[in-house]
């Protein structure tokens, strides 16, 4: 939310997903206009230095799962970041193909991972990351 702006809600499923993002909601207009639009709204984004995240990752067993729209691990307590002296404890990470955002294209074949955290207070940490072309992901 940003300022009295209130966010329509959106997701990935048939009601709210890809497909429809541009009726939802006449803000989202524009996702149904381009070929790499999504509902995130940016209008309220600055600049910010950000501070150094802290890995604490170890081997540790998990398990592997095939969600439907990505393969989600789901390691062994004992991992996390820190950042800005509040640890994460990572919850789950993921692997999918940017087709989940509804942008696969043959010339950029994306692959996105992304690492799921909270903090002892309840905070929701997401640390998303851009895998390079050729990454082997489910």
């Amino acid at each position: 939310m940003c300022g009295k702006f209130k966010i329509p809600e959106w997701g990935y499923e048939a009601h709210n997903g890809p497909a429809v993002w541009g009726q939802i909601d006449p803000v989202y207009q524009v996702c149904s206009l381009g070929r790499e639009q999504s509902p995130i709204a940016l209008s309220c984004a600055r600049r910010e230095k950000l501070v150094p995240v802290g890995f604490d990752y170890r081997s540790s067993p998990a398990t592997i799962e095939n969600t439907g729209h990505s393969i989600q691990v789901n390691p062994a307590s004992g991992n996390g970041i820190v950042v800005d002296g509040v640890r994460y404890e990572l919850e789950q990470f993921d692997f999918h193909h940017a087709a989940v955002y509804g942008r696969r294209r043959l010339d950029r074949p994306d692959r996105d991972a992304d690492s799921v955290g909270r903090s002892d207070r309840g905070l929701r940490g997401d640390l998303p990351e851009r895998l390079p072309a050729g990454a082997a992901v489910g």
